[in-house]
């Protein structure tokens, strides 16, 4: 055999390996057949490299994310792109509401990367964000709009925009844990005091009765109240998104019946008397004076806004401290679960006065309670395992004879 002959079979390469030379400006080309396209010509793809080295490790890497089926020519899209067909594709399976939310952090992230090809992010590229992000926005806030933004690159990843997730190495803001804001003991009684003097008393007291959420509340009609049995129905919420009411099944889509206190139940007969009275039979339970949904903006304004002001005055008045500055009306719900954990109430009745999906829920948010449930049962045990002994009476010894 020739040197020539020994060359060329010495340089020859088996199907599908590739093809590998060197340009007149030095650079180095490696060209791969991928198959052939629909139309029968061969499909190939050629990568570059200034040294031969370089080419050939770019092509067996194209070589195999073709045979693992991933996308070779990942097409020019920018996050902008990304992001609004992430969103137009969420839309039809999450609530209003959600929709907002997602739309509001798109534009956070359009404003600082929205421009930026999809094909040459890189996890750096995140962590730059993650930092400019972190100047203008609160640990809750940047924590969830990274959570949006890796959302938005799994659609892409799936959709074959990217071949990973290039925001999956940015690791998520740790928030510090928040116990939930209720209304303390030595508080509550000021606070009843004070919705006394609002037209929505009933409304106040049967949110600390049920615990049942906002939009719960301002879905309620009179056929939900049974006065017989003493019992509500719960099951559909009132939501206002840009001004407009719908309504829609509560949280977790988990209908429930609560046992209403003899206190709320007198309140409610009250104001259906009054409603009957004003020809409002047929609205919500807790209307406006025209018998329509109660608006949260002007409900708040109008309503929660001057009893928690009322309640800190009588506070001041009679020397106590005001309510904690971040109680709101969601707080109630608060006060209503604490106060019935604190009472030895078994958590899997709370969970469902609640409507939580599971009791691990209720445990989770108000784990600040544990400390105290779990010295009650340390305090049961010990009366089981060691309950007091009455003493027994021991007969006298006779006296030993001399």
């Amino acid at each position: 055999m020739s040197d020539i002959e020994r060359k060329t079979e010495r340089e020859r390469r088996g199907r599908g390996e590739g093809a590998v030379r060197q340009h007149k400006t030095g650079l180095w080309e490696a060209r791969i057949s991928l198959g052939y396209l629909p139309n029968g010509r061969r499909r190939t793809k050629s990568v570059y490299g200034k040294s031969k080295l370089e080419a050939l490790r770019k092509m067996r890497k194209v070589q195999k994310d073709h045979d693992d089926g991933k996308p070779i020519d990942l097409p020019k899209r920018t996050v902008s792109h990304a992001l609004d067909a992430w969103i137009n594709n969420v839309k039809r399976a999450v609530e209003p509401t959600t929709l907002l939310r997602y739309e509001a952090h798109a534009a956070k992230i359009k404003d600082l990367i929205g421009n930026m090809k999809l094909r040459e992010l890189r996890s750096e590229d995140v962590l730059r964000f993650d930092d400019e992000l972190s100047e203008n926005a609160s640990p809750a806030e940047r924590r969830k709009v990274l959570i949006a933004l890796r959302m938005c690159f799994n659609y892409a990843v799936k959709e074959g925009w990217l071949h990973v997730n290039p925001a999956r190495l940015t690791k998520m803001v740790k928030l510090p844990a928040s116990p939930a804001i209720d209304i303390p003991s030595d508080q509550l009684p000021f606070f009843l005091e004070a919705v006394k003097q609002d037209r929505h008393y009933t409304l106040y007291l049967l949110a600390l009765d049920s615990g049942a959420r906002e939009g719960e509340l301002f879905a309620l009609r009179w056929p939900d109240v049974n006065f017989e049995t003493g019992m509500l129905s719960i099951t559909k919420s009132l939501q206002e998104v840009q001004g407009l009411h719908r309504i829609k099944p509560p949280k977790s889509n988990k209908s429930r019946s609560v046992k209403l206190m003899p206190e709320t139940l007198e309140a409610l007969k009250r104001l259906k008397a009054r409603a009957e009275k004003q020809g409002l039979i047929e609205a919500p339970i807790f209307c406006d004076k025209l018998g329509g949904f109660l608006r949260k903006s002007n409900w708040y304004r109008r309503s929660w806004l001057p009893v928690k002001e009322l309640t800190n005055e009588l506070l001041v008045k009679d020397g106590k401290p005001k309510l904690n500055p971040y109680t709101t009306f969601h707080s109630l719900r608060h006060t209503c679960a604490s106060t019935l954990l604190r009472k030895g109430v078994n958590p899997k009745v709370v969970s469902e006065r609640l409507g939580h999906a599971t009791v691990a829920i209720t445990l989770q948010v108000y784990s600040h309670l544990c400390e105290t449930l779990q010295h009650d049962a340390a305090t049961a045990l010990s009366e089981a395992y060691f309950p007091a002994q009455k003493t027994v009476a021991r007969r006298p010894r006779k006296p030993r004879k001399a």
